[in-house]
């Protein structure tokens, strides 16, 4: 190789890599990583004999989470930090990691106040009131898809 070649392999690797204190910043980040992935599982596989209707949905949950992260628009608001970073000169080490943890605790916050308004709803409304609430709905709605189906042949 040309020594202009070897020279600019160089430099791009000094450029690109990572000092002693970045990598145990990123083992910490990857650790972090790796120990809620652990404790998400082990959770998930502890209350999977406890309530087995729910492992599928756990695992659908699991798997469009993580389809739900290579979104479009999350990938396009990690670049803009990271290029902003860049751009004032700082080390943008760690924004995806706390973009991450940031949504997915908004997600979680969500996730929990919807547990409990389901759970105060179903205690305060009377059953057997919603029991024919339902029935009729059921029963309205039905009829009226039936009634379009027949029209549509």
């Amino acid at each position: 190789m040309s020594d202009c070649i070897l020279a600019v392999q160089r430099n791009v690797r000094a450029h690109w890599s990572f000092s002693a204190a970045e990598w145990l910043r990123i083992a910490g980040l990857y650790g972090f990583i790796a120990v809620l992935h652990v404790l998400g599982w082990g959770l998930y596989l502890h209350y999977a004999r406890s309530y087995p209707a729910l492992v599928g949905l756990g695992f659908a949950a699991y798997m469009f989470g993580l389809r739900h992260a290579f979104d479009a628009d999350h990938i396009a608001a990690v670049d803009d930090s990271v290029r902003l970073m860049l751009q004032k000169g700082k080390q943008p080490l760690g924004v995806g990691f706390f973009f991450s943890l940031g949504h997915s605790t908004v997600v979680l916050g969500l996730t929990v106040g919807i547990a409990f308004a389901a759970t105060a709803m179903k205690q305060e409304l009377p059953q057997e009131q919603l029991l024919r609430q339902r029935g009729l709905i059921n029963r309205l709605c039905g009829g009226r898809l039936q009634q379009l189906m027949s029209h549509s042949w």
